[in-house]
């Protein structure tokens, strides 16, 4: 689902595609990379935004990825996160 961004696609997609790269240099599988791109959302949540702010931040980030999974049938889900 496309949105209309505040910013501009060079200034977003030049470090999306840095990151990228690096991940297929070092040949990361797609599930290792969900692991690792939730662990960077959740360092920058707990060193920006406020220990009073967290929960809806979590909340509102998460519930794509729970009606991902309730999609895909997935029963068990093991979070790292948070």
């Amino acid at each position: 689902m496309t949105q209309a961004s505040y910013y501009s696609n060079e200034r977003v997609e030049k470090p999306l595609y840095k990151l990228i790269n690096v991940l297929e240099e070092h040949r990361i599988p797609t599930y290792f990379s969900l692991i690792i791109l939730g662990n960077m959302v959740t360092n920058l949540i707990n060193t920006s935004v406020a220990p009073a702010q967290r929960k809806p931040w979590q909340d509102h980030l998460l519930k794509p990825c729970k009606l991902l999974f309730v999609k895909m049938k997935i029963k068990r889900i093991k979070t790292y996160l948070w």
